[in-house]
């Protein structure tokens, strides 16, 4: 286990898959990667491709160990970037090709801005129309509402509160 990381626990991950239903041919964002573990289920559950953001390196560098070792080296399936989460985002909105079904965003839970990134997100221009984003963190710190955004559920796990939006603003057609 990466230094640092809080790898959402296996009940979290089922919970959260379970209301999210079939993930087939989703392109995905995984923001804060950390073990890759949400994005890794997704493409066990049929995504067509995942793309991969932390800023650690050693993080990084563990999370392209596991995925060789899971023999998951396609890179039309995986690509993985070594950023901060929101200079990611800003690098795909500058390429067209890039458009997201879903965004896992699970930010640690002292250090990350949920907030600042989950707006820089919606206005960025990646998502596709009517994109989820799972947005992780810790039960005492809710996530305020967000413009351009509809609240789909959430649900709490001990400490860790989860919140599925809807993203209703600026999308990709």
């Amino acid at each position: 286990m990466p230094k640092g990381v809080r790898p959402t626990s296996d009940r979290v991950r089922e919970s959260l898959f379970s209301v999210l239903g079939s993930v087939e041919g989703f392109s995905i964002l995984d923001l804060y990667a950390g073990t890759g573990a949400l994005g890794l289920e997704a493409l066990s559950r049929g995504a067509a491709r995942v793309v991969f953001v932390d800023q650690s390196r050693s993080v990084i560098r563990q999370l392209r160990e596991r995925i060789s070792l899971l023999g998951l080296d396609c890179p039309s399936e995986i690509e993985i970037f070594t950023s901060d989460a929101v200079k990611a985002i800003r690098r795909l909105s500058r390429d067209e090709r890039q458009a997201f079904d879903l965004v896992f965003l699970d930010p640690p839970y002292e250090l990350g801005d949920r907030v600042g990134t989950l707006d820089a997100l919606i206005a960025s221009g990646i998502l596709r129309d009517h994109a989820t984003v799972v947005v992780e963190g810790p039960k005492g710190h809710p996530l305020p509402r967000r413009s351009g955004t509809k609240v789909l559920d959430e649900r709490d796990y001990g400490e860790t509160k989860l919140t599925w939006l809807e993203v209703t603003g600026p999308v990709v057609e």
